[in-house]
């Protein structure tokens, strides 16, 4: 038999409504879950398991309270499907609003090929927001991902579609190895590096790039990238420059660059429901 010790580090609590379920992540335990507005707030601590073949659905406006070092593991799939100006889907930290800060909880790990959706939710305070691991793959659509040590982590991933995000104030809003996919239409801002890629190849595309307090690109990689239409925060070539630190072999062609920022409706999260 399993201490007691050991029997707590498999719990999960759910705050219902005032009444508190709760759920065994043991090694048999299977189910899937979904989350309903009508019991939201919910409180969740320690590692909630999502097992291969079942669903965590959350419906929109949905807040979890995460407590600390709490995380989410989707072997099965996710669909986080909210809708913007009243319904997303948020994600905060347990207690009192000061005890906010950056790697707080430990943050959602997707861990499966499936059709896994995070969209219009706001994803804050985690050590790491999102993280795609070897072989996964998810598409993190219209969210706002801020106050994170890392927004979105990605290794290995193959299929991988990040668009129309706004990434506001992380230490490094997306950092990606050995992975492929698109970083489309994002709007960054207040990050000390925006892209960090090693070996990584995205199709990086009409992003909006504003006040990286280091770089906004780190690039690590033994073959050239070429990225275009995207508004650096200034319009001239050799200004960019300065903003990319190349640490390999391979170079970033960047020529095709806009030399006047886009409309703000253009990037970062659509206010109109839809991508």
């Amino acid at each position: 038999m399993m201490n007691e010790s050991m029997r707590m580090d498999k719990i999960v609590t759910v705050l219902i409504t005032g009444i508190f379920l709760l759920i065994s992540l043991t090694a048999g335990w299977s189910e899937a879950v979904e989350l309903v507005v009508e019991n939201s707030p919910y409180l969740v601590t320690g590692r909630l398991v999502i097992k291969n073949g079942d669903v965590l659905s959350v419906e929109p406006g949905v807040v979890l309270e995460m407590g600390r070092d709490a995380e989410i593991i989707i072997e099965g799939r996710v669909d986080i499907s909210g809708y913007p100006k009243g319904g997303e889907v948020i994600f905060k930290v347990q207690g009192p609003s000061g005890s906010a800060h950056k790697g707080f909880w430990k943050g959602i790990v997707v861990k499966s090929r499936e059709n896994n959706l995070i969209k219009y939710a706001i994803v804050q305070h985690a050590k790491t927001g999102i993280t795609i691991v070897s072989g996964s793959s998810v598409k993190i659509l219209n969210n706002t991902i801020t106050q994170n040590k890392i927004g979105v982590k990605a290794e290995g991933a193959q299929d991988l579609s990040i668009a129309r995000n706004s990434f506001l104030g992380n230490f490094t809003d997306i950092e990606m190895k050995e992975s492929y996919g698109n970083v489309k239409k994002n709007y960054f801002q207040g990050s000390l590096t925006c892209l960090k890629l090693l070996e990584s190849y995205p199709q990086v595309e009409g992003n909006y790039f504003e006040q990286a307090h280091k770089y906004v690109m780190e690039f690590n990689n033994d073959s050239d990238l070429a990225i275009t239409e995207n508004w650096w925060g200034r319009g001239d070539r050799k200004r960019i420059k300065d903003l990319i630190s190349l640490e390999g072999k391979g170079k970033v062609h960047f020529d095709s660059f806009l030399k006047e920022p886009q409309q703000l409706n253009e990037v970062g999260v659509d206010l109109a429901e839809g991508l």
